[in-house]
């Protein structure tokens, strides 16, 4: 299963082999900044898209994964800040400078939810499977139940407010697993990473980040051993979350809202500010982009960069973001515009009548249905199969057996002979 790099940067967006390097496919007139733009494999037309978020005003651009120009253009209720949707396709999300965050589903373009929730703008939204976080430069973290704003999107209120940073947010990262069991990891412009229990939303560590440097953005591996903080200054702060002790073993550090410090361990290759990150699936990998147009590869055992990815064109445009995915699920087949199925509109006003909204499932081919009657043939096929077998095995093991009895025979007479040789010699 190959790995591939997803980026975009203010005039297209890429797809690059993760190990080789070599280009994939492109994506034509996209200009967007960080925070704007998202790929996902699953959607409800069924095909893989890139959905990317305009700089120049209330536009997203959709693109499907065989197509090089844009596959549709959606007009949006305001200029977004941010963008993101859940991994399972089902949800949207947008939060812009204004404070508003919005959430449609996708398969109806239905907007679920639009509301100022933040008081400055909002700069970084993440989805668990039943909740979405929602960051802001007012300092302020929210949750918010899914099951809540699909129900009742009017008198919904945050079930999770963390107002322990004191500046603005400028990412979030969530842990693997249910939302109960999840970490947020969350960077401040006050220079601290802040690490969360959804379940009991308490503070269980703050990272305390050199002061010389301004962090940009943050990655966490899967197994959430190792924080990754781009800086302004090119540096990538690597954060170790344990420690060995000699007794114990390995011990988790911070705990108990305890501040800890992040040290002096750095990636250091960048000439621009970091603007992304993103890491390769078993977590060996780690990709870097800056605001001069760099992408690096970083090997982390080593804490060497393995390779640069170069841009297809002449002049360095500044990357905005990069994804890790799968070739897993991409199609293979040319884009046909024929067959090709669009997703609805996103509305840009809120409908009181959610009865109305027609859903968009792309149904997948029929498969032969497999009756029993079907099922016991292939028991009997099976059973004669390993019956014929097992009789053909028997015969040969008697054959065997009887070659080794004549064998046998013929030796003892030779032995016989010899042996009346010998007793009549004496």
């Amino acid at each position: 299963m190959e790995e591939l790099i997803i980026y975009t940067t203010n005039k297209g967006a890429c797809a690059v082999d993760l190990h080789s390097g070599n280009n994939i496919t492109q994506f034509k007139n996209d200009e967007t900044a960080p925070n704007l733009s998202i790929f996902l494999t699953n959607t409800p037309s069924g095909n893989p898209l890139l959905f990317s978020a305009q700089t120049k005003g209330a536009m997203m651009h959709v693109y499907n994964w065989n197509r090089e120009s844009v596959d549709q253009q959606i007009v949006l209720p305001e200029k977004l800040s941010c963008l993101t949707a859940s991994s399972c396709g089902t949800w949207l999300a947008g939060g812009s400078a204004s404070g508003r965050l919005f959430v449609w589903e996708l398969a109806s373009g239905k907007l679920l939810f639009s509301r100022e929730v933040h008081y400055q703008a909002v700069t970084k939204l993440a989805f668990t499977d039943g909740l979405l976080f929602s960051t802001s430069k007012d300092a302020r973290v929210l949750g918010w139940s899914l099951v809540t704003m699909a129900s009742d999107p009017k008198d919904c209120q945050p079930c999770i407010t963390w107002t322990e940073h004191n500046l603005g947010v400028v990412d979030l990262v969530v842990g693997g697993g249910p939302s109960r069991d999840a970490r947020v990891f969350t960077v401040s412009a006050d220079k601290t990473v802040r690490v969360w229990d959804v379940s009991s939303t308490a503070l269980l560590t703050t990272i305390t980040l050199p002061a010389a440097e301004t962090p940009t953005t943050l990655a966490v591996d899967q197994l959430e051993r190792t924080l990754f903080v781009g800086c302004a200054s090119g540096k990538i702060l690597v954060v170790s979350l344990y420690d060995v002790s000699p007794s114990t073993g390995l011990v988790s550090v911070g705990g108990a809202s305890g501040v800890v410090e992040s040290g002096n361990v750095a990636l250091a290759n960048h000439k621009g500010a970091v603007t992304s990150l993103a890491l390769s699936f078993d977590a060996t990998l780690l990709v870097s982009a800056d605001d001069k147009g760099s992408i690096c590869v970083w090997d982390l055992p080593s804490r060497q960069v393995s390779k640069t990815i170069k841009q297809p064109r002449a002049e360095l445009n500044p990357v905005t973001y990069v994804q890790t995915i799968t070739t897993h699920g991409l199609p293979t087949e040319k884009y046909n515009p024929k067959t090709a199925v669009k997703l609805p509109m996103l509305k840009r006003v809120q409908d009181d009548k959610p009865e109305d909204n027609d859903v968009l499932v792309k149904i997948k081919p029929r498969e032969k249905a497999v009756t029993h009657k079907d099922t016991l043939q292939q028991m009997v096929e099976s059973a004669q199969f390993g019956g014929d077998s097992l009789a053909g095995k028997v015969v040969q093991l008697e054959n065997e057996l009887n070659q080794a009895k004549s064998s046998f025979a013929s030796l003892k007479e030779s032995h016989d002979t010899l042996w009346s040789i010998y007793q009549r010699q004496q």
